[in-house]
């Protein structure tokens, strides 16, 4: 009785989850894309930050303080440009990939105007994921490539000993 039971209802399943593949829905991020480029096109200055986080240090009292600023450069409008044609060129299609890494955003791009700062992208390469809040959408697959490839043209590293840069004076 088990084994016919089983001859049923794992045919079902195999069916039932073939078909929830088939309907996923794929996911286009033109609007993130379009939005994102329009930001940098639209900035008096972009602007490169590579920052402490308060994970990078054990101690607990380092967690209120203010992130010290490793290193910032402002795109010459060559490069933002560059920067701009990089994410317009992107495929607007998205992958919801989800990790279960600590977001630690040790690099950030400030969308400036006038002096203000619009709105911030920040940049987890440990998590491969960026939260922008210019939108709420999920951002176009292969966007980390291309500010991977913006930050190491200004000398930033995707990588560096982070606690040992918290712990400098």
């Amino acid at each position: 009785m088990l084994r016919l039971l089983l001859l049923l209802v794992i045919p079902l399943l195999i069916q039932a989850c073939a078909y929830q593949q088939q309907t996923q829905p794929t996911h286009d991020m033109t609007s993130y894309r379009d939005s994102l480029a329009d930001a940098i096109r639209s900035a008096d200055t972009v602007r490169i930050i590579e920052q402490s986080h308060p994970l990078d240090t054990e101690s607990k009292a380092d967690s209120g303080k203010p992130r010290r600023i490793h290193r910032q450069v402002d795109l010459s409008p060559t490069a933002t440009a560059s920067l701009e044609s990089s994410i317009r060129s992107l495929d607007p299609r998205a992958e919801d990939i989800r990790t279960r890494c600590a977001f630690i955003d040790h690099h950030a791009i400030q969308f400036r105007k006038k002096g203000t700062t619009t709105s911030t992208l920040l940049i987890c390469f440990k998590c491969a994921a960026v939260r922008w809040d210019g939108s709420d959408r999920l951002p176009p697959k292969h966007l980390l490539s291309a500010l991977h490839g913006s930050l190491v043209s200004q000398g930033f590293q995707p990588e560096r000993d982070w606690a040992k840069l918290a712990e400098a004076p």
